[in-house]
C-alpha cells in the first residue's frame, strides 16, 4: 500500500455541504462548489461523520469527488470520498443507501465499477452505508474477495 503524508498535499479545509437541506451536523460550505450541489442526503450525512472523525483525529483529511478512475474506454468511476488516514493510508469510500435487508443497496453497474477499481487501485476501497442510530457500516472491497460478497 502506498503511504502518503499530509505534507505532500496542500492543506485544504474539509469539504462541507451547503447549509440548506443538509442537516444540522454539517456546517455551511464556503463559496459555491458545483460538486457540493450534487451531494445527496446520505453523502451529506457521511460528510458530517467525516467532520467528526477529523475532529477526533481518526481522519487526517478527506475530499469529496476529487478523484476519477479510468476503467476503460469511455468508462470512468468517481468515488464519493477520498479519505487520508493519520497513518498516511489513502482510502476510497463509496457511500450507498441502506437496503431493506440492512446491507447496502447498489446497482449491478455501480457494483462492477467499485469492484474493478478495487482490483486496480493501490489503496483500500470501502463501501459505507448508514445503520441505525447514526452508525456507519463499512465493507472493505479487496481483489481477493470472491463472488459471494456481491450485494
Amino acid at each position: 500500500m502506498t503511504r502518503f503524508s499530509t505534507r505532500q498535499y496542500r492543506q485544504h479545509p474539509p469539504v462541507l455541504a451547503p447549509e440548506s437541506g443538509r442537516g444540522a451536523t454539517i456546517p455551511a460550505a464556503r463559496g459555491s462548489d458545483p460538486a457540493l450541489a450534487a451531494m445527496n442526503g446520505v453523502e451529506a450525512r457521511y460528510a458530517g461523520f467525516l467532520v467528526q472523525e477529523t475532529a477526533a483525529g481518526r481522519v487526517a483529511a478527506w475530499w469529496y469527488q476529487k478523484l476519477t478512475w479510468r476503467l476503460g474506454t469511455g468508462v470512468h468511476y468517481r468515488p464519493d470520498f477520498v479519505v487520508l488516514r493519520p497513518d498516511g493510508l489513502l482510502e476510497i469510500h463509496e457511500v450507498k443507501a441502506r437496503a431493506k435487508a440492512g446491507d447496502f443497496g447498489a446497482t449491478e453497474a455501480s457494483w462492477a465499477k467499485v469492484k474493478a477499481t478495487a482490483g486496480e487501485a493501490p489503496f483500500r476501497v470501502c463501501v459505507v452505508w448508514p445503520g441505525a442510530q447514526g452508525q456507519w457500516h463499512q465493507r472493505v472491497i479487496s481483489p481477493t474477495e470472491g463472488p459471494a460478497d456481491a450485494p
